[in-house]
């Protein structure tokens, strides 16, 4: 019985220490960090790398994060708004798009194939920035839905600018991307 107790406190403790106590993002503060789960991909000649990606480091430039989970067409959703932006050719001195893919509740055969596509895409669109989520921790340390698109506009201090979960309606689109061209440094 004493064996029991234990591990049903243990589960216990272990389940509210993984309970959402996301600092969540908030207008006008900086995008809270994670632990370095996450991993940053980082294209050198034909190759990929990952490095461990922590959230924090969103300075210097505009960047819109593009927040999805690995299930089929999810990356449909707020495709206007994010073919609006690359319409827009901004230097990628002054502005980034970083694409981070959630694979946490996938099937390992699907993380595989959604990791090469990432890479694929890393190779394709070299000004993009992108991070494979393994354990969903930037889901879990934003707050954000654990189903849908989410996309963050992050200004040059790494600020919050705009949030927005789910589809981007034409006049948020529009209200975005005017954010993102007064926010150019």
């Amino acid at each position: 019985m004493k064996f029991l107790n234990r591990v049903l406190l243990s589960t216990a403790l272990c389940l509210l220490s993984t309970t959402n106590y996301a600092d969540e993002l908030t207008i006008g503060k900086s995008a809270p960090a994670m632990a370095s789960i996450a991993q940053r991909l980082h294209l050198q000649d034909e190759g990929i790398s990952y490095q461990d990606w922590q959230g924090g480091d969103l300075t210097g430039k505009v960047r819109v994060i593009h927040h999805l989970n690995a299930a089929l067409g999810v990356d449909e959703i707020n495709k206007p708004f994010i073919d609006t932006v690359t319409a827009l050719k901004l230097s990628p001195s002054e502005f980034s798009t970083l694409t981070v893919l959630n694979v946490s509740d996938v099937a390992s055969f699907l993380r595989q194939m959604a990791k090469l596509q990432i890479e694929d895409l890393q190779r394709t669109h070299t000004d993009s920035e992108y991070v494979l989520d393994t354990q969903a921790s930037v889901r879990t340390a934003w707050g954000l839905p654990s189903e849908g698109p989410s996309i963050t506009l992050i200004d040059t201090e790494g600020k919050v600018l705009a949030h927005k979960d789910g589809k981007l309606e034409a006049n948020e689109v529009q209200a975005f991307v005017a954010l993102i061209q007064k926010n150019l440094p």
